[in-house]
């Protein structure tokens, strides 16, 4: 009789085992091909190593954690990052992207991290736009724990094909430890994109409002 409890009792921890593993998570990048979402950003290797989860944190976008693990954000679906284009050390990194939304629409996102302290808008806003800085008339957006500087929408029309641009600008300050973010877009948009402007455009500006500062020294200690 005790033999049989021992063994119930040894398949019963088993079965919770194994029930555990099953419900953990896969990064994307350890998942198999065939079970992954058929978007560019998850067909691309180099980009799916970034990519947090398969589900979407709003409509179209996925979670993202930086390569130097200093901060996170939301992904368009249509974006890959080439390898070239993504340099990444522990005080800064650099990633340019694009996503092309349809024939006729193409957005190109830069990205800048840098181990900036609080404070440093001035020096920040500077960098991000010269010296015309008051000329851009940046919006203030105040969070708990960072303070976000967004610009107007610039317009402007390419002379060669007709094809029109749109462009933010963005600079992020965190407010509790080191980190800062410089961010441009620029939507190219051919004749025939006007219908999905608006939504394009909605897409970029919550985009700019979704990265979140990582404090590393504390992951560290902890």
């Amino acid at each position: 009789m005790k033999r049989l409890t021992v063994l119930f009792m040894i398949l019963i921890l088993l079965g919770g085992c194994s029930i555990g593993m099953s419900d953990e998570k896969l990064l994307p990048k350890d998942m198999n091909e065939e079970d992954l979402p058929e978007e560019r950003a998850f067909q691309d290797e180099y980009t799916r190593r970034f990519l947090l989860s398969t589900e979407e944190v709003h409509s179209g976008y996925y979670p993202l954690r930086s390569r130097n693990g200093r901060y996170e954000m939301s992904f368009p679906k249509n974006g890959v990052i080439p390898i070239e284009l993504y340099t990444s050390l522990d005080y800064k990194e650099r990633i340019q992207f694009s996503s092309i939304e349809d024939e006729h629409v193409a957005v190109l996102y830069n990205i800048l991290y840098l181990n900036w302290e609080p404070g440093s808008e001035d020096t920040g806003l500077s960098m991000l736009t010269g010296n015309d800085t008051e000329e851009f008339d940046y919006k203030k957006k105040e969070k708990e724990d960072q303070t976000i500087y967004i610009s107007p929408l610039l317009e402007d029309t390419i002379e060669k094909n007709g094809a029109k641009t749109y462009e933010y600008f963005a600079y992020i300050q965190n407010k509790d430890f080191e980190g800062s973010l410089s961010l441009s877009t620029t939507v190219y948009c051919e004749e025939g994109c006007e219908d999905d402007l608006d939504k394009i455009l909605k897409g970029v500006q919550k985009w700019i409002e979704s990265f979140s500062f990582i404090d590393v020294k504390a992951e560290e200690g902890a």
